[in-house]
């Protein structure tokens, strides 16, 4: 399932809190999250320099985000 482009402004305009809870709710229901992981896990880092690995609730969130 690829997320519309729509379902993806809704989400990103959300404050992160609401993000937050609405990530846990959807991850507690499938009891499934997933992550882009290709020969190690994709990262970044926050302004302080901390690794952060990026977990998602939706396949088609990462699906959006691979490049092939």
């Amino acid at each position: 399932m690829i997320l519309s482009l729509i379902s993806k402004e809704c989400c990103f305009k959300q404050p992160p809190n609401i993000r937050y809870k609405d990530f846990i709710r959807k991850v507690v229901d499938s009891e499934v999250v997933w992550g882009l992981y290709n020969e190690g896990w994709a990262t970044g880092h926050d302004e302080e320099g901390n690794t952060l690995i990026q977990f998602f609730s939706k396949k088609g969130i990462c699906r959006n985000l691979c490049k092939e």
